[in-house]
């Protein structure tokens, strides 16, 4: 549960911080022309598609990296993992709006028959789910090429690791009794049947000497 806590926290660091990134690479804002409180008109949209086009490329990349990051760490790989970072992308993602809105120049309103520079905003509303959603993909897809009934949540030692106890192929295990002899010792290397014949004919020779 740290762990998730720590993301959460991390989510919010780099929201911020991405926020101000995209104060300051965003394209100029529109004039708009202002027809009442809650109508106006911008001069031209190309810049609102800009904007929102890099919104959307810094908070997926973001996700991404997080998925993954999210994904190295064996001991939180889960259900509860993919709620975090939906929540957390989410959250990111809003704060990167929020901040970057606060700190880029423009206006949301004016005078009526004024001429404003329009405020950074995020205007297609769904780009706010990108981060949540590229991060739930990337974990997704790993989750998918993963082989272990657990998602790997063990130590990360592999079922032939040598120092396995609990390895029942393993020769050094101390509570399978084995045979003391080396891999490969048996009819196979020609060792045993060496052996044998030699205690047999130790055996005829001292029969016939009675």
């Amino acid at each position: 549960m740290i762990e998730l806590g720590i993301l959460l926290v991390a989510f919010v660091v780099v929201g911020a911080l991405l926020g101000l990134i995209w104060a300051h690479f965003a394209p100029g804002r529109p004039l708009g022309y202002v027809v009442s409180k809650d109508a106006i008109i911008p001069d031209e949209t190309e810049s609102f598609i800009a904007s929102d086009g890099r919104f959307a490329l810094y908070t997926a990349l973001a996700g991404a990296i997080f998925g993954a990051v999210a994904w190295s760490r064996r001991g939180t790989r889960g259900p509860l993992m993919v709620l975090a970072l939906a929540v957390g992308g989410l959250v990111g993602a809003l704060l990167t709006s929020v901040v970057g809105t606060a700190v880029g120049s423009g206006k949301a309103t004016g005078a009526p028959n004024s001429v404003i520079t329009m405020q950074l905003a995020v205007h297609a509303k769904p780009m706010l789910a990108f981060e949540a959603f590229a991060a739930v993909v990337v974990y997704t897809l790993a989750v998918l090429f993963n082989d272990h009934a657990d998602l790997g949540r063990g130590d990360g030692e592999s079922a032939d690791d040598p120092d396995d106890p609990d390895d029942p192929d393993d020769s050094d295990d101390p509570d399978d009794p084995g045979t003391g002899f080396p891999p490969g010792y048996g009819a196979d290397s020609g060792i045993d049947s060496g052996v044998e014949s030699g205690v047999d004919s130790g055996a005829d020779s001292a029969g016939e000497t009675r």
